[in-house]
C-alpha cells in the first residue's frame, strides 16, 4: 500500500482535495496577488459573450489587476460570494511564464531531474505545460521554442471551478520553489540542448 501524498502547510499535492479557500491562502502565502475569474454556464461563461474564447479561464473584471490582493482576508470575502469562480494571478509579477507545447515541456520534465538548479512551478493545460520562471531581463521576449505569457496576463491557477479545460500542477508551488526560482536562461538552455551534447558534456 502507498503513502498518501503528505500535506504540509507549505505545499500543495498535486491532486489536491484542499478547498478554494485553503488553497488562496497558500498562494496568498507566496506574495500572489489573487483576483476573480469567470466560470463555465450551460450556454458559454459567465461573462455573457457568446464569442467568449476561454470560458471560465479569464478575469471577472476589467480592472482585475488593479484589485487583485494577497490579503487572505480580502480573497476569502469573494470566495465566499463567487463560489463557482475560478481564481487567477497577473503573470509577469512574481513570476514569469513560459507556455511551451507539451511534447517540449514534458521533455524539459524530464532533462530537469538531471539539472543542478531546482524545478518551479508548473502548470498543466490541455496541450501545453506553463512553466514558471524567475522574472526575465530585457531582450528575452523570443524565444523560437514557446511563449511567455504577456505581463499581467490572468494566470488561472487550480482548483479552477467551472473551467473549459482542467487546469492542475505538474509541480507544485511551494515555500522553496516559488523563492528560488529557475533562471530563464537556464530552462531555455535545457530545452534546446540535445541529449547526445549533454552526455558529451558529462565528465
Amino acid at each position: 500500500m502507498t503513502s498518501p501524498t503528505p500535506r504540509t502547510r507549505n505545499s500543495l499535492p498535486v491532486a489536491t482535495t484542499w478547498t478554494p479557500q485553503r488553497t488562496a491562502d497558500l498562494y496568498a502565502s507566496f506574495g500572489w496577488r489573487l483576483a476573480r475569474g469567470t466560470y463555465r454556464t450551460y450556454d458559454g461563461c459567465s461573462c455573457r459573450n457568446p464569442q467568449c474564447a476561454a470560458p471560465g479561464l479569464h478575469a471577472a473584471d476589467a480592472d482585475w489587476t488593479q484589485t487583485a490582493s494577497s490579503d487572505p482576508q480580502f480573497v476569502r470575502a469573494w470566495l465566499r460570494r463567487h463560489r463557482r469562480a475560478c481564481m487567477g494571478t497577473p503573470a509577469g509579477e512574481c513570476f514569469d511564464v513560459l507556455e511551451l507545447p507539451r511534447a517540449t515541456g514534458l521533455q524539459l520534465m524530464r532533462r530537469w531531474e538531471f539539472a543542478e538548479f531546482l524545478t518551479g512551478p508548473v502548470l498543466a493545460l490541455t496541450g501545453h505545460l506553463l512553466v514558471f520562471t524567475a522574472l526575465r531581463s530585457s531582450g528575452t521576449d523570443e524565444t523560437g521554442i514557446g511563449r511567455w505569457l504577456p505581463q499581467t496576463e490572468f494566470l488561472v491557477l487550480p482548483p479552477a471551478g467551472r473551467a473549459s479545460a482542467p487546469v492542475r500542477w505538474v509541480v507544485p508551488p511551494t515555500s522553496a520553489n516559488t523563492v528560488r526560482l529557475p533562471d530563464p536562461a537556464n530552462v531555455l538552455g535545457l530545452i534546446v540542448r540535445s541529449p547526445r551534447r549533454r552526455r558529451t558534456a558529462s565528465p
